[in-house]
């Protein structure tokens, strides 16, 4: 049987502050995209309806995004007090997520497009994890710990990589790099090392690093990526540098660029593409 118009709302104003509690806050196009898989125009009038009725019922607060212009929306703290008597919490157990909205920035907004267009739409299995719920370490994996020793006389520096989001599929734990901007060549030889750790340490979770490029200034990632394994960039014995060359061929990085319109994920070719 078919729900009413008036169960349809309920229904949809309840996956919209599910939604929320996951990702901290989302805009418009984002909440579409999650909740209906499509960012047209009737897409955005449902969702712009919910969150009308949301924001009249005080569970959610908004701010238009001073870059972007706009509207970014978060549950409030009567949201969250909605979310614990259903048992349910915001990452990290906070009570409210004006925070995150206040503190808003670009990055964090690319990395909650890609959740929105990879959402599997069910709250209790996602298949993935926001970067605030990486942050708080609920998701399966939430770091990759790494060591660089440059020679034989140096001590090794223990370091530290923190995905910015984590999605699980059949092939098992895909880990999410969002490019917003340039990366220094220090930034990206931790990249490297961390990868290469990923990639072939024994009974690694880690079965593709997914890059995604999310901004103009990080277009020649890529090739920069492809240039430094290729050189040995990183490497400092002869068996990672072959590791490194196993990186441009084995398929275990894969890239996609974030189309901010339509919120969808284009393929890009592979490291071991011209």
């Amino acid at each position: 049987m078919s729900l009413s118009k008036k169960q349809q709302g309920e229904q949809n104003r309840i996956k919209v502050m599910l939604y929320l509690a996951h990702v901290g806050y989302a805009s418009l196009r984002q909440i579409a995209k999650a909740i209906w898989r499509r960012t047209d125009a009737s897409a955005l009038v449902m969702a712009s309806r919910t969150v009308k009725w949301l924001t009249e019922q005080k569970l959610v607060v908004t701010k238009q995004d001073s870059v972007t212009t706009q509207l970014l929306i978060a549950l409030s703290k009567k949201g969250v007090d909605w979310l614990a008597l259903n048992d349910l919490e915001l990452p990290d157990g906070k009570s409210h997520a004006r925070d995150w909205l206040r503190h808003a920035h670009a990055h964090r907004t690319a990395c909650n497009s890609v959740y929105a267009i990879l959402y599997s739409g069910d709250y209790l299995a996602p298949k993935i994890w926001s970067e605030l719920e990486v942050r708080a370490e609920v998701s399966p994996v939430f770091e990759q710990k790494f060591g660089i020793k440059r020679d034989a006389f140096s001590i090794e520096e223990i370091h530290a990589k923190i995905p910015d989001l984590v999605l699980e599929n059949n092939d098992g734990i895909e880990w999410i790099e969002v490019e917003n901007c340039s990366r220094s060549d220090a930034d990206f030889e931790k990249l490297i090392i961390a990868i290469r750790y990923m990639c072939f340490v024994e009974n690694s979770k880690i079965s593709k690093v997914h890059i995604v490029i999310a901004n103009a200034a990080a277009q020649r990632f890529r090739i920069r990526l492809k240039e430094h394994l290729a050189s040995g960039f990183g490497a400092f014995t002869a068996k990672q540098k072959t590791r490194n060359q196993e990186l441009l061929r084995n398929g275990f990085i894969k890239f996609s660029r974030l189309n901010h319109t339509t919120l969808v994920l284009e393929a890009l070719p592979g490291l071991d593409a011209d």
